[in-house]
């Protein structure tokens, strides 16, 4: 009897999991070009996202640019406009963490980057879109550098799964 009760938890677990799954609103996006507004500085990355609020989604995204990977979450809070050259614009927050590849993986080597970003996007299809815009950044160095920022373009070439 114990058995057939672990079994029935086990089998309703998997049900239940299954059906959240498929009612998920998580959305899968590529970025190939120069830099990306969620990873930063990445020529290719990956981005989960899932809608918070009518015009805002949460993301958490990977990026690599070879020497220099990365990792970001944040918040994107979209507008759109009725502009005929873009279909929204948008204002990213994120936070990054930034690893350099040519370095051994110590807590040294990884780097803490508040980040923020502006931009535009056109759709180009139902799953594709030209995103352009700048990103800016705070890089702490526990050395004599103390804090620098940094400004950088993004133009970037995204698929939707």
């Amino acid at each position: 009897m114990k058995k057939f009760f672990v079994i029935s938890f086990c089998l309703m677990g998997i049900i239940f999991s299954q059906e959240k799954q498929s009612n998920s609103s998580w959305q899968t996006y590529s970025s190939r070009g120069l830099f990306d507004h969620r990873s930063g500085l990445a020529i290719y990355s990956v981005s989960n996202t899932k809608k918070i609020l009518n015009n805002s989604e949460f993301f958490a995204s990977l990026g690599t640019m070879g020497f220099i990977n990365s990792v970001a979450s944040g918040i994107r809070f979209n507008q759109k406009r009725s502009n005929k050259n873009f279909d929204r614009s948008y204002f990213v927050v994120s936070a990054r963490i930034m690893a350099f590849a040519h370095r051994d993986l110590t807590l040294e080597n990884l780097r803490f980057v508040p980040t923020f970003g502006i931009g535009l996007e056109k759709d180009l299809s139902e799953r594709s879109s030209i995103n352009i815009g700048i990103f800016s950044g705070l890089e702490y160095y526990s050395d004599e550098r103390g804090v620098s920022a940094f400004t950088m373009p993004t133009v970037s070439y995204i698929t939707r799964w």
